[in-house]
């Protein structure tokens, strides 16, 4: 059993995030990928049997700048 979880991408721009956690709890993967084809390779080895997949995807954000709080520091990287 995996557990894969998205933070997806605003636009074609930004990269979506990727981690992956066996049933140990274990840290199987952490990265980012860039397009679906790109998503959906990355994933791949951890959906093939029983997973459970969460999908961060907010449609809209409500605010001035177009984007979260945690999205708009520019001195966390």
């Amino acid at each position: 059993m995996h557990f894969v979880g998205l933070d997806l991408a605003w636009g074609d721009k930004n990269q979506t995030g990727v981690a992956a956690v066996g049933a140990d709890g274990r840290l199987l993967h952490v990265g980012v990928a860039q397009d679906d084809e790109s998503i959906a390779t990355v994933v791949t080895p951890y959906v093939a049997d029983d997973c459970l997949v969460a999908i961060d995807a907010p449609l809209i954000v409500p605010n001035e700048a177009g984007a979260r709080p945690c999205g708009q520091r520019s001195d966390w990287r």
